[in-house]
């Protein structure tokens, strides 16, 4: 079993431009990855905001990983 750590980024956030975890990633599609979508949910109040990312741990569309 290997360890998995993940950091989340939010959309339009300025700090984005300069963190060395998301620009250690060359490809702007796979950065992409690691960045926060606004979603809607169901049961939460009209005011909430929410946000989604799926991890995908191999294959197509897979999230960028360091490897130790």
């Amino acid at each position: 079993m290997r360890r998995l750590v993940t950091t989340l980024f939010f959309p339009d956030e300025a700090a984005n431009a300069q963190d060395p975890v998301l620009n250690a990633v060359p490809e702007a599609d796979v950065r992409e990855r690691l960045i926060l979508r606004p979603a809607q949910l169901e049961r939460a109040p009209a005011d909430a905001i929410a946000y989604r990312m799926d991890i995908v741990l191999q294959g197509e569309g897979e999230t960028p990983f360091f490897v130790d």
